[in-house]
């Protein structure tokens, strides 16, 4: 499979601005363009970037964050991008200024022009290629660009029977919403308008979506199948569990181990960051985004529960679709477990809640609120109980 996108300046505050992109924060920002293209791009697929990357400098953040996208990645280099690092070149399977790539669907074969500046005049325009550019943002630049295009199908006589398409993949369009597109996506996604949020979309929003979508069920039928053949190794296979582990989960830290067995909803959608532990029996229902940070330990039973229900009943029983499948309504809100906490055994975490960096719960505990930084707590529902300081040193 084979994906595009452009302009994603990550670690680029201003961006955030520049384009009216959906963000408070570029960490939003950043873990919301990882989940998902984490959630779509398998390592077999090719990704085409477009250029723009990351403003110049953050080269250590940066490094960090690409290497966790899936994919063999091609950049056509922008005017942002600095490739000097060695480190970071080895990211890319290639690194070139112009590219002339084949694509298809629909049992048909479409020629794409790929660069990150917008060209007047492409290979075979008149043919039908594709352009695919990037740089030009949502500006009144990019608007002239596709108004000359207009001016030239219209009076040039040998582009009469093809208008020439060019079309921008900045992540900021509304076709793109921020993730790599393949270009019937692309193409399907403009043609509509994109006003409609497709049920993953949904999703990951937080709104009420259909559980049974046939995206969702192909997401959901690949995590349970990997969990189970996870669970079914021994714990001396390493390699093979790594493996599955790297299959599965959308972000995955060096160093995490899972004792297994585990069972996760989707995987594509959580995060787990470097030298995390978690005992038997991990539940991880990541209908929203689970971003579980470095150093963490779980104990046996941890439960990571992001769906949520309508609590009237009228909303929450089942229904028939249309085409007649029973389905139900349901939403979610993410989960985010900071650095260097502590879940003891049987916790159960909710959707919305977030448990600040260094914080201990309590066995048993079932999480409904946010948790500061450096407490102690514990309880049904889970209330801080006091500060962890520095007299609570092991010597």
């Amino acid at each position: 499979m084979k994906y595009y996108i452009s302009d994603l300046h990550l670690f680029h505050k201003s961006s955030i601005d520049f384009d009216n992109r959906p963000f408070e924060e570029l960490a939003d920002m950043h873990e919301y363009i990882r989940t998902h293209w984490n959630s779509k791009v398998t390592n077999g697929d090719t990704v085409y970037i477009l250029g723009d990357i990351s403003m110049r400098g953050n080269a250590e953040a940066l490094i960090s964050f690409v290497s966790t996208l899936r994919g063999r990645k091609v950049l056509v280099r922008g005017n942002h991008d600095d490739v000097s690092d060695y480190r970071y070149k080895q990211l890319f399977m290639e690194i070139c200024d112009y590219k002339e790539v084949q694509d298809a669907f629909g049992g048909k074969n479409y020629n794409l022009v790929l660069s990150h500046y917008p060209i007047f005049s492409w290979k075979n325009m008149d043919k039908g290629w594709i352009h695919l550019y990037g740089h030009t943002h949502n500006s009144q630049e990019d608007q002239m660009y596709q108004n000359v295009l207009q001016h030239m199908s219209e009076t040039c006589e040998h582009l009469h029977q093809s208008m020439p398409s060019a079309i921008n993949v900045g992540c900021m369009k509304p076709w793109m919403e921020y993730e790599p597109r393949t270009l019937k996506e692309i193409l399907e996604n403009i043609i509509r308008g994109r006003t409609i949020m497709n049920q993953k979309e949904l999703m990951l929003a937080g709104k009420i979506y259909d559980p049974n979508d046939p995206e969702l069920l192909e997401l959901r039928a690949k995590a349970h199948r990997l969990s189970a053949e996870y669970n079914a190794t021994f714990e001396t296979e390493e390699e093979k569990r790594q493996s599955i582990m790297k299959e599965l989960i959308g972000n995955l830290g060096e160093g995490v181990y899972l004792q297994g067995p585990f069972q996760f909803d989707y995987g594509c959608f959580t995060s787990i960051g470097e030298r995390t532990y978690a005992n038997f029996n991990l539940t991880v229902l990541d209908t929203c985004p689970v971003t579980i940070g470095k150093d963490v330990f779980m104990g046996p039973n941890v439960s990571l529960l992001t769906p949520l229900h309508p609590l009237r009943w009228q909303e929450r029983n089942t229904y028939y679709r249309e085409d007649g499948v029973l389905t139900d309504k349901e939403y979610g809100k993410p989960i985010t477990i900071g650095d260097n906490t502590w879940i003891a055994g049987n916790v159960t975490i909710c959707g919305g809640v977030t448990i600040g960096e260094g914080s201990v719960i309590g066995a048993g505990s079932v999480v409904t609120r946010d948790i500061p930084p450096n407490s102690l707590a514990a309880g049904n529902p889970c209330r801080v109980i006091r500060e962890i300081t520095d007299a609570d040193r092991v010597d």
